[in-house]
């Protein structure tokens, strides 16, 4: 995988209908690196858990790591109304987990993946 966008977060627009929120470009590895704040017209806003309640959302991607959708609300409730805006970031943990043995066999996806973090990281601080 390529890095290819220094989108740093996703914002979407509520209109009273729609439940399900993409948040395209932004490339996940897993479920817990997005975080998802509720952006009312009056400016007020609140941070989201993840879960599966009427004040929840919850994460769909079919394979990591990829890019794909949010549902909000995760079960029953109200959809977004007009005005009210999902901001949707990819927040990565700031530890470098991979280890590199001496003399030991050479996995290009593994580097090619945190290089791709790596990137991530640095678009996350922007």
């Amino acid at each position: 995988m390529t890095v290819t966008s220094a989108t740093a977060k996703v914002i979407a627009a509520g209109d009273g209908v729609a439940t399900v929120f993409s948040f395209s470009p932004l490339v996940l590895y897993a479920a817990s690196e997005i975080v998802v704040t509720l952006r009312t017209a009056a400016g007020v806003e609140t941070l989201l858990a993840q879960g599966s309640s009427a004040t929840t959302y919850s994460v769909g991607i079919t394979t990591y790591p990829a890019t794909g959708s949010i549902t909000y609300p995760a079960v029953g409730g109200t959809p977004l109304v007009a005005g009210s805006h999902l901001v949707m970031r990819r927040v990565l943990s700031l530890q470098q987990g991979t280890e590199v043995d001496n003399q030991g066999g050479y996995h290009p996806e593994t580097m090619e993946d945190e290089f791709d973090k790596l990137a991530m990281a640095d678009i996350q601080q922007q």
